[in-house]
């Protein structure tokens, strides 16, 4: 009976858990079918342009290491990969992610005034492409 009660109280937290954590990123985007979390592409959009603009935040505050920075950065690149859309999209994103690459290696090497350089230029060209959907 003690072994019972183990067992169902065991299942019962790791339901809930799974259960939880769906809701939690639900909020976040759509759930599709393998668990994983989609984006709307304009939402994705809105995503990688709120880490630019942290970036650029963390360079001019000045308090922040370069490696910090990169790191950032790479995070925008990695939630940049959530837009798509069409061909036409995909075509000026990814010349948009030449400069936040561009910025992600000169913050690394600590030339934090060239990555500001590649940011201001790749934040509008990821706001423009709200207009190619």
């Amino acid at each position: 009976m003690k072994l019972l009660k183990k067992i169902t109280l065991g299942l019962l937290v790791a339901v809930s858990s799974v259960g939880i954590s769906s809701v939690a990123n639900a909020a976040e985007g759509v759930i599709d079918e393998d668990g994983r979390v989609v984006f709307t592409p304009a939402g994705a959009i809105d995503n990688v342009s709120a880490k630019i603009a942290e970036a650029v935040q963390a360079i001019q505050e000045g308090s922040h290491m370069s490696s910090e920075i990169a790191d950032i950065i790479r995070d925008a690149s990695k939630l940049n990969k959530e837009i798509n859309a069409n061909d036409l999209v995909d075509r000026h994103r990814q010349k948009a992610n030449k400069h936040l690459k561009k910025a992600r290696k000169a913050a690394k090497k600590g030339n934090l005034a060239e990555a500001k350089k590649h940011l201001d230029v790749a934040a509008p060209a990821f706001v423009a492409l709200k207009g190619y959907l």
